[in-house]
């Protein structure tokens, strides 16, 4: 999503106004208490990390991006003071994000202390294949056999960037968040406008494909899987495109606060 590569980085610290939300999330393995029951003391800061693509960079939504959205939230439901650092790259893939995260590399001193690890990646491994995909010619049964060698280098990749999330924490506490798409390629209003209906049952295919993939990296790493697709797209048949921005490829502010709140409700 999107082809420049460079890095960027926010930092924050919010609350938000709001009540009544309810967070059942965990940082650094302790449960996080919610506005409904006893506070007791403000635990310590929070440091929140945001690691993936230009979803992650909130890339043409205007907004400051779901990485702060959520550490709103945390703030606002545990009482702590909660630092968020966006590492978003606009194009980044599964390789590009391990390639990131090896030590010496200029963004790795944020991971080394934060609590909570939130990583969006993947989407873009499968830019090459996309023409395949239109034309009808990615091949297999269900033409997107091209896409099965791609789905096991995410699958690596993933495995491999948690593996570094964890080793640069040297054995401490952390929590690590792995959130699936709605869609690897453009949705809503604008695909239906540009692809055809073929296409675009290929790509809602290749993304619950995607989906499962991360889903099961997390669980072999003991990292935490957030689905993104329900929130967006319900069981398949719900239109997502208020939640896109005007490219239907990245989420606009109201998706990226939907993608926070599955955040924030994912232990």
């Amino acid at each position: 999503m999107g082809v420049d590569q460079r890095w960027a980085a926010r930092r924050g610290i919010g609350l938000l106004a709001s009540t009544g939300v309810l967070l059942l999330g965990a940082v650094g393995g302790e449960a996080l208490a919610t506005p409904s029951g006893p506070l007791g003391p403000a635990p310590k800061a929070v440091t929140v990390v945001g690691l993936g693509d230009s979803v992650t960079a909130a890339a043409h939504c205007g907004c400051t991006g779901f990485i702060q959205d959520y550490a709103d939230l945390l703030a606002h439901a545990t009482r702590a003071t909660v630092h968020s650092v966006n590492l978003g790259a606009n194009g980044q893939t599964s390789g590009g994000l391990l390639a990131a995260v090896q030590p010496g590399q200029p963004d790795v001193d944020p991971i080394s202390t934060a609590s909570i690890v939130v990583i969006t990646i993947g989407a873009n491994d499968f830019v090459d294949e996309q023409p395949a995909i239109q034309s009808g010619h990615c091949g297999g049964r269900d033409n997107l056999g091209c896409t099965t060698a791609t789905l096991s280098t995410v699958s690596r990749n993933v495995t491999a960037v948690i593996g570094r999330v964890r080793a640069l924490r040297s054995g401490a506490a952390i929590t690590i968040k792995v959130t699936g798409y709605w869609n690897v390629f453009e949705d809503g209003a604008v695909a239906r406008r540009d692809y055809s209906a073929a296409f675009r049952g290929d790509s809602d295919v290749l993304t619950r494909r995607l989906n499962d993939t991360l889903r099961t990296a997390s669980a072999t790493t003991h990292a935490h899987y957030v689905d993104l697709y329900g929130p967006f797209k319900s069981d398949g048949d719900a239109d997502d495109t208020a939640l896109l921005a005007a490219d239907g490829d990245h989420p606009n502010a109201a998706g990226h606060r939907a993608i926070a709140r599955a955040l924030a409700g994912a232990s």
